[in-house]
Parts: structure tokens; C-alpha cells; sequence
């Protein structure tokens, strides 16, 4: 993805991918990669292992975050260094890489994915955003499979709401009710402003 890339479209391929990735982010003067062992996720939780990596790429090529074992860590001890919230309002917001994602990332986008910020600098216009699947040719298989599945379901519910149209323009039930001059027609009362009760004169 370059230029027009959104959040929506980044969520849609990172987000979903169930595998090992890279996401190379470009600003005026910088290349940054991360390599991540698993797909971003949408979480309050940091994330990535020992195979998860932060790398400058350009003007000079430098390590700058590399994952640890959270076996080494202990029980309830987060040490993952990825960071990634788009949804939560009660939490920091966007995408934090480091150590310490949460209190001193050194890599920071935010939540528009439009700025991004190295070790505290100023907010840089994030220019492109390239995003790799490294896992095997099966992970990808997978996420194509579940989007075809969703697609299938989203067009049923929709065939089903025509249907359902469909069958109350042909039932019996309308026909009736508009020769005894009822407006049964849905479309036309849509948006149509709600008159008010008559009255029944006295006899």
C-alpha cells in the first residue's frame, strides 16, 4: 500500500492475518521494518515474541527493538513489544513498538496512521505503508478462505432481505389490505411524515 492507504485497509490485511509478518513504514528521510512472528491484533495486550524485530532501514540500517522470551519473564510479566489499540477509548491509542511500548516506545504511529514518531521526535507524515505475509502459503489460504466465507454470508442476509420483500409485494394478505384502501406499499412510507389520528365525529 502507498499513498491513500487507511487504517480500515491496514486492519483488513495485517489484522486478520494469523502469521508472521512485515510492515515497512516510510516517513520523509526514514525506513523502519517491523517484523512481527504473528499478525497485529487489535488489543490492550502487547504482543510479540523473540522473533519479533524493529529494524531502521534508511538513512543508516540499525536494530533498534528486539522481542524477548516470555518464558524467561515469568507468570504475568508482559514482554512483548508490540502495541497495537485502534478500537479501546479507555487506553492509549495507535502503534507502539518497544521495550516498553506502553512508556517509551521507540516507534509510535497514531491512531489515524497519518504521523509517526522515532524515539520522541517530532511527528513525521507517514508517507507509505508496505505489508508483507511471511508465514507459509497455507495462513494466506486461510484468510482468503474466511473472506470468501464472510462475503457468502453477507450476500445471503442480503438475498434474504430482497426475498422477504418480494413475497410481501406478491402475498395475498396486501392485496387485500390495499382494495380495502390501506397504503401498504413499504417503500413509499419510508421517511413519509406521520399524520395525525382523525377524529371520529359524533353521530
Amino acid at each position: 500500500m502507498s499513498n491513500g492507504f487507511s487504517v480500515t485497509r491496514i486492519k483488513e490485511l495485517a489484522f486478520e492475518y494469523n502469521g508472521p509478518l512485515i510492515v515497512l513504514m516510510k516517513t520523509e528521510g526514514y525506513l523502519f521494518c517491523l517484523a512481527s512472528d504473528q499478525g497485529l491484533k487489535d488489543s490492550m495486550k502487547t504482543y510479540g515474541d523473540t522473533e519479533s524485530k524493529l529494524f531502521r532501514i534508511e538513512p543508516e540500517f540499525a536494530k533498534l527493538v528486539s522481542g524477548r522470551s516470555s518464558k524467561l519473564a515469568g507468570p504475568g510479566v508482559e514482554t512483548g513489544i508490540i502495541y497495537s489499540n485502534f478500537t479501546a477509548k479507555t487506553t492509549r491509542r495507535g502503534l507502539l513498538v518497544g521495550h516498553q511500548p506502553l512508556v517509551a516506545p521507540a516507534l509510535e504511529i497514531n491512531e489515524g496512521f497519518t504521523e509517526l514518531r522515532f524515539t520522541g521526535s517530532p511527528p513525521m507524515k507517514l508517507i507509505a505503508v508496505e505489508i508483507w505475509a511471511a508465514g507459509p502459503p497455507e495462513k494466506l489460504t486461510d484468510l482468503r478462505a474466511q473472506k470468501a466465507w464472510e462475503l457468502t454470508q453477507v450476500n445471503k442476509e442480503k438475498n434474504r432481505k430482497f426475498k422477504l420483500e418480494e413475497d410481501w409485494r406478491e402475498s395475498a394478505d396486501r392485496h387485500i389490505l390495499s382494495m380495502g384502501g390501506v397504503n401498504v406499499n413499504r417503500s413509499a412510507l419510508v421517511g413519509a411524515p406521520e399524520e395525525p389520528p382523525q377524529s371520529i365525529p359524533n353521530k
